[in-house]
C-alpha cells in the first residue's frame, strides 16, 4: 500500500469501538484516581455516530493520551454540554472540551506537562479552522506531527482540494515533520495558503540539526543509508508540484514544498 493509500485509510477515522453514555462521560470527573489513566468507560447502547472534521481531529489528539472509550466519553460529555451530537462538535465548543480534558486528565493522574501539551494542540486545532492564511507549528514531539498534518489537510480542504489532493498534502507534511523529530530533534513547520494565479498550499519545514552533507546524493534513488534518510524526502518530492531542499552541515535543513489545487 502506497503512503497516499495508507494516509487515505487513516483519514477515514478510527475503527468502531465500544460506545459510552453521556452519564458515564460526566462520571469520569467524579471517579477516584486509578492506577492507570487508561481505565475503561461505561458502555452505551446508543450509537456514537461517525466522527469527521474537527471532532475527529480532537479524537485523534485525545487518543494519544487516553483509551478509545475514554476519548469517546470526553467528546460525548462535551457534545451533551453543548447540545449537539458528537459528530457536530466544532471549534466554538472548545471551552467545553478544554474543561472536560482538564478534569479527566486530573482524575487519571496524567502528568501536568502532558496535559498542557494536549490542550495546546487542541487550541491549535481550533485556530486552524478560522481560515488563517498561515500557521506555524513547533515540532518537538509526535503529537506535533499530527497537528502539522491536520493544518495542511484543513487548509487544502478549505481551498477546494480533492480528497486525493489534500491527502497528498497531509502525507507530505507528516513526512517532513517526522523527519525533523528523527534527525534534528526539534524544528518548525509553517503551512500557508498560496493565492494568485495558482492557488494551493505551501509548507516549509526547518530545523537547526546536523544538516545534510550531500543533498543530491540523499535525493538519488540509488542512495541507501542505515538511518533511512532520503526515502521520505524522495517520496515527498513525488507527491508535490514543487520541492526545494537546502541544507548546511552543522546549521540545519529547510525543505519547501508546494501543492497546487487540482
Amino acid at each position: 500500500m502506497s503512503p497516499v493509500d495508507k494516509a487515505a485509510a487513516a483519514d477515514k477515522g478510527p475503527p468502531s469501538a465500544p460506545v459510552t453514555s453521556r452519564a458515564g462521560a460526566a462520571a469520569l470527573t467524579e471517579r477516584a484516581p486509578t492506577s492507570s489513566h487508561r481505565a475503561p468507560a461505561v458502555a452505551d447502547p446508543e450509537p456514537f455516530g461517525s466522527l469527521g472534521g474537527f471532532a475527529l481531529d480532537v479524537y485523534r489528539e485525545l487518543s494519544q493520551h487516553l483509551s478509545q472509550p475514554n476519548c469517546r466519553a470526553i467528546i460525548a460529555a462535551c457534545a451533551a454540554a453543548s447540545g449537539v451530537t458528537p459528530a457536530a462538535i466544532e471549534p466554538v465548543h472548545l471551552p467545553h472540551i478544554v474543561a472536560q480534558v482538564e478534569r479527566t486528565f486530573d482524575v487519571f493522574g496524567v502528568r501536568a506537562e502532558v496535559k498542557a501539551r494536549c490542550l495546546a494542540n487542541l487550541r491549535a486545532l481550533g485556530r486552524m479552522t478560522e481560515h488563517r492564511a498561515e500557521i506555524s507549528i513547533p515540532i518537538e514531539q509526535e503529537g506535533d506531527v499530527v497537528t502539522a498534518r491536520t493544518a495542511g489537510k484543513e487548509m487544502a480542504r478549505e481551498l477546494g482540494f480533492s480528497e486525493v489532493g489534500y491527502v497528498k498534502v497531509a502525507t507530505a507534511i507528516s513526512e517532513l515533520a517526522r523527519n525533523i523529530l528523527k534527525y534534528a530533534g526539534k524544528g518548525q513547520v509553517t503551512v500557508r495558503r498560496l493565492v494568485g494565479e495558482r492557488e494551493g498550499i505551501e509548507a516549509v519545514a526547518a530545523d537547526q540539526g546536523a544538516g545534510i552533507a550531500d543533498v543530491e546524493a540523499v535525493l538519488s534513488p540509488k542512495y541507501r543509508s542505515k538511518s533511512g534518510m532520503g526515502v521520505g524526502l524522495r517520496g515527498t518530492r513525488r507527491l508535490m508540484d514543487h520541492f526545494e531542499l537546502t541544507s548546511q552541515v552543522g546549521k540545519g535543513t529547510t525543505v519547501k514544498i508546494r501543492k497546487y489545487r487540482d
